[in-house]
């Protein structure tokens, strides 16, 4: 196994579960809400470009923005410019939609029309992860995750870059590195970077090493655990040993 790393930590990691949500009827008023920053409350998920387009969905949208004094709104991957602005929909970049005061929130339950919904969620690309919850305390000290692969990565404000892995097609951990003055990455960002854009682009499984008391100032996906990176090594055929 090669070594990608200026240091590395070999505490087990904790265990993360994804749970579905049940389905219900939502009423107009709870389908889609207004939250800062991106924080979408438990059972929402940020609202989709794609989604933005449902007509049962664009009614709402324009009912909300039009109460608010800022009438742009974040989407997952894009833009809503409501108001004088007419509701239009543009695609924009996670580094200008994190810094909109306001995001729409959309039931992760829900199909995008008024009633009964279907989980959802799964079926949004890229965006599958945000609810996230806990099973076990709050992982501490050093850790890795093995076995894994890097299924994205995005790049975040001030050249922070976060990286999402998966093991057999399921989310597993959120890992960042920082090139930031005084961060654990200041010397070994452009190397760290240059091994997950590799890793990503060849598709091979790897070891990733986290330090789980160092959370980063900027995540790409809010509510899924995130960490900073201590290392990297990739893994044979065979897998991590």
């Amino acid at each position: 196994m090669r070594r990608i790393s200026p240091r590395a930590g070999w505490l087990a990691a904790s265990l993360l579960c994804l749970l579905l949500p049940d389905a219900r009827a939502w009423a107009a008023s709870e389908l889609i809400l207004v939250r800062g920053y991106g924080n979408c409350p438990s059972g929402y998920a940020p609202l989709t470009y794609d989604q933005a387009h449902r007509p049962s969905l664009r009614a709402r949208m324009r009912e909300l923005s039009g109460n608010e004094p800022w009438p742009i709104h974040g989407l997952a991957d894009g833009q809503y410019l409501g108001g004088k602005y007419g509701g239009e929909l543009k695609r924009a970049r996670l580094a200008d939609i994190r810094g909109l005061r306001d995001h729409f929130c959309l039931a992760s339950g829900s199909d995008g029309a008024i009633g009964w919904g279907v989980p959802a969620w799964g079926h949004i690309p890229g965006w599958g992860a945000w609810q996230w919850r806990r099973t076990l305390p709050p992982a501490t000290g050093l850790g890795h995750y093995s076995n894994v692969l890097v299924a994205r990565l995005d790049d975040l404000p001030f050249g922070d870059l976060c990286a999402v892995f998966t093991r057999d097609g399921n989310p597993v951990v959120q890992a960042c590195i920082s090139p930031q003055a005084g961060r654990l990455h200041r010397e070994s960002y452009p190397t760290l970077r240059r091994a997950l854009e590799t890793l990503r682009r060849q598709g091979l499984p790897l070891r990733v090493y986290v330090d789980h008391d160092r959370r980063p100032d900027f995540t790409a996906v809010p509510n899924m655990p995130a960490y900073s990176i201590t290392g990297l090594a990739t893994c044979n055929r065979g897998g991590c040993m």
